[in-house]
């Protein structure tokens, strides 16, 4: 989880694990992750529009993908 308030000095970086969670601070951590978030929103599918019926929906999507994995077996 990346914390980002209007402050930047007091953004940090949560990472959770099963034992602890880890605090990172510094802005080396800070400028890592939010370059991480940044690239993993880019290659993210779209949500899906749940008003809008599939066949509505983009071919690049989180259903359109869901279909093409989940139809061949059934």
């Amino acid at each position: 989880m990346l914390i980002e308030p209007q402050v930047r000095e007091l953004g940090t970086v949560v990472v959770s694990h099963i034992e602890k969670s880890l605090y990172l601070d510094d802005a080396e951590a800070l400028a890592k992750y939010e370059d991480w978030f940044t690239r993993l929103n880019e290659a993210a599918l779209p949500a899906v529009d749940p008003a809008a019926s599939p066949e509505a929906q983009a071919a690049r999507d989180s259903l359109g993908l869901l279909q093409r994995i989940l139809y061949p077996l059934l």
